[in-house]
């Protein structure tokens, strides 16, 4: 490779780790103090960069809070094809898929826990949701699409899984993708549900209990 080319590359290199800490750090000042009174002079001073070096990267708070649910999502589905490429039965994936989830939900709860609490994330959260026409920037809009492109490839990964266990004759004979709609529906309302609840479950009995409830039902088998 020539000098010039490793000259570039080391660059891209550092401009990627200083993303990644610039959103570690950002994330860290939101979940502490929400997302309306964190500033971006709060998140530079976290991250130990000038105002201006962080402007660099992210023009707006906004689009930096934005980009950490976009690096999210996107952890969680490079995780998911981790799974996937491994040499496992698909029943096995699958626990090991739920489990991932479900310790990203603890993992990003503080972020989660903002969406709720601050009025002005709920209320994009609900345009997000149900009114997209109702964005009122392009980068509120190229964010969005981004998002659900992220979304969609967690999706994927699961249809992919429930697929390969039909085909593989361990699961019987289902539409995948509506499968995976109601697994979805389970892993969110048993993570957010336990806010309601006065019991608590561990990673991995909430695993067990999600897996056994979804994989065999509640139906008694014929004797």
């Amino acid at each position: 490779m020539k000098r010039t080319n490793l000259r570039i590359e080391r660059e891209r290199h550092r401009r990627e780790d200083n993303k990644i800490f610039i959103l570690k750090a950002a994330e860290k000042v939101i979940a502490q103090k929400g997302y309306s009174s964190a500033t971006m002079d709060d998140i530079a001073e976290e991250a130990q960069f000038s105002k201006a070096t962080l402007y660099r990267y992210f023009p707006s708070k906004g689009e930096l809070f934005f980009e950490i649910i976009v690096s999210s999502l996107d952890e969680m589905s490079q995780k998911m094809r981790n799974i996937q490429e491994k040499r496992m039965r698909s029943d096995r994936k699958l626990t090991e898929t739920i489990r991932l989830v479900l310790k990203h939900f603890e993992e990003k709860e503080n972020i989660a826990r903002i969406f709720f609490m601050d009025k002005f994330l709920m209320e994009k959260l609900l345009i997000f949701m149900i009114g997209e026409q109702d964005l009122v920037s392009d980068t509120e809009r190229r964010y969005i699409k981004k998002i659900k492109a992220k979304r969609k490839e967690v999706f994927n990964s699961l249809c992919e899984i429930i697929t390969s266990g039909v085909d593989g004759g361990e699961f019987r004979r289902l539409q995948a993708e509506e499968t995976v709609i109601a697994l979805e529906s389970m892993l969110y309302g048993f993570y957010y549900g336990r806010y309601w609840r006065d019991k608590r479950f561990s990673l991995e009995k909430g695993t067990d209990l999600i897996y056994n409830h979804f994989f065999h039902g509640i139906k008694k088998g014929r004797k």
